[in-house]
């Protein structure tokens, strides 16, 4: 049995089945619902319930702590009558189509930090796929381990697509790659793509933006920087990246390389327990706490974070309490581990 769905503001009409998660309903029919990590962790997918009947997770998310009554996480629920529901975050563009392609492993490439490797992965030539640069696709082995990953290149560069994986100890998909139980795999390895999704990218503006990453967050602010960079986009960028350890910037020169040759870019990295013997001169602490540190007013600015959840979290009630940031003016994709998806 399936149940009509109706969005507004706008009216737009899906329909979801009984047990399907509505925002899976959303996209399989190309209707545009802000999203980010589809585990009930971020909150992006958080909408109000008008009128009707749903059925939620067993464990709240921790996403919806301090969140108004009626607001449910669309990637949690799934509908038991027709509903209408309200967005209370905006839907930006239209999505761009799902699709589902064969790629093959090209390059498994070290970086300074040992838990982080860089995945190409080339397309056919003919694929043609569309995204925008910051959004993310899933990857499935041979094996049928499915994980979620941003795309770390502007979108149109090519056939190739870069990944940043981080190792997860335990982890079926990152024990292969940083070759602990299973062999490392060979170049010409055939991986699925899907995608793309995700809500994070560039919006077309002329506010200030505060890039905001940890760890591997790096990966989707580095193909909007790219992106930015190609199209000349002359707006003020100021990338805060922070780590545990200064190896965990594991693409320190090349952000330095762009702030020393774009006008445009600052970059300040943050490194949050560095030892004696790491010499570090530089900012320590929270990532986001050097933001607020630098800039006590953001209500003018976007702000775009991507990495932990915790990270991200933070960020995003401390803006907004603190400095004033507007509600819809932080963009974000908090990173969820297989471990967080069990």
């Amino acid at each position: 049995m399936s149940y009509a769905v109706t969005m507004e503001p706008g009216g737009a009409v899906f329909f979801a089945d009984a047990g399907e998660m509505l925002l899976d309903a959303a996209l399989r029919q190309g209707v545009a619902l802000a999203h980010s990590c589809r585990q009930g962790i971020c909150g992006a997918c958080r909408v109000q319930l008008i009128s009707g009947q749903i059925d939620r997770s067993a464990e709240e998310p921790a996403a919806m702590d301090g969140a108004e009554s009626g607001e449910i996480l669309c990637c949690r629920a799934s509908a038991r009558s027709d509903l209408v529901l309200s967005s209370t975050l905006p839907t930006g563009r239209q999505p761009l189509p799902v699709r589902k392609l064969l790629g093959r492993v090209a390059e498994i490439r070290r970086t300074r930090a040992a838990d982080v490797l860089l995945l190409i992965i080339k397309l056919p030539r003919e694929a043609d796929f569309d995204f925008r640069s910051g959004q993310y696709v899933d990857l499935t082995t041979r094996e049928g381990v499915r994980r979620s990953y941003s795309i770390a290149r502007a979108s149109g560069r090519g056939g190739c697509l870069e990944f940043h994986i981080r190792h997860c100890p335990g982890g079926r998909f990152t024990d292969g790659l940083f070759n602990e139980r299973e062999p490392l795999p060979d170049v010409g390895h055939i991986v699925r793509v899907e995608g793309p999704y995700g809500n994070t990218w560039l919006r077309e503006a002329d506010a200030p933006v505060i890039l905001l990453a940890s760890g591997t967050g790096f990966a989707p602010i580095k193909a909007m920087v790219e992106e930015a960079m190609c199209l000349g986009i002359r707006r003020s960028m100021h990338l805060y990246w922070g780590g545990r350890r200064p190896d965990d910037l594991y693409m320190d020169e090349l952000c330095r390389r762009w702030a020393a040759t774009w006008d445009d870019f600052s970059y300040t990295p943050v490194v949050s327990d560095a030892c004696d013997a790491d010499a570090w001169g530089g900012r320590t602490g929270w990532v986001h706490r050097a933001v607020m540190e630098d800039i006590d007013n953001l209500a003018a600015y976007h702000v775009y974070a991507c990495g932990a959840p915790v990270v991200v979290e933070s960020a995003r009630q401390d803006f907004a309490r603190i400095c004033g940031l507007p509600v819809g003016a932080f963009f974000a994709d908090a990173f969820v581990t297989a471990l967080h998806r069990a």
